[in-house]
């Protein structure tokens, strides 16, 4: 899977979904892994395919944009210290109130079905999701994970 340890963001103390996507963009471009114009896109794609998932213990988002935003393949993961409002992937008028989320870069090379693949096994994981959640530090959760 495409984590990094320095895409491992604990305890965010945002407001709403533009504090954090603010602070996710930011990251990322100082990171090397977006371009400028990477929030714009993050935005707009939300509005337009949001990105909540509920699942059955830890509700998430998924939140990406298109490759030609992206300069390097990567998950920053974000654990912010309250839950953050998505629209629902599945039914945009239901509200999500997501406890991680996981801002997907992607260049679109072959890799990114994988990816994707292991994300969604990753999220059927009820058990794991609950642990990265409590977790104090996520990152040697989600490095020493098998399967």
């Amino acid at each position: 899977m495409l984590f990094k340890k320095n895409l491992v963001l604990n305890h965010v103390d945002v407001s709403s979904q533009k504090d954090l996507f603010e602070l996710a963009a930011s990251k990322l471009l100082m990171e090397g892994f977006v371009k400028p114009t990477y929030l714009q896109g993050l935005e707009e794609r939300e509005a337009k395919f949001p990105t909540g998932l509920k699942t059955k213990t830890v509700d998430v988002a998924i939140p990406h944009c298109d490759p030609h935003y992206v300069s390097e393949d990567g998950v920053l993961v974000v654990r912010p210290i309250k839950p953050v409002v998505f629209k629902e992937m599945v039914n945009p008028t239901n509200d999500v109130q997501s406890r991680l989320i996981f801002f997907i870069c992607s260049t679109g090379g072959k890799e990114q079905l994988s990816s994707l693949r292991q994300m969604m096994s990753l999220f059927k994981d009820g058990a794991f999701l609950t642990s990265l959640y409590e977790a104090e530090d996520m990152t040697p959760l989600l490095f020493n994970r098998r399967g």
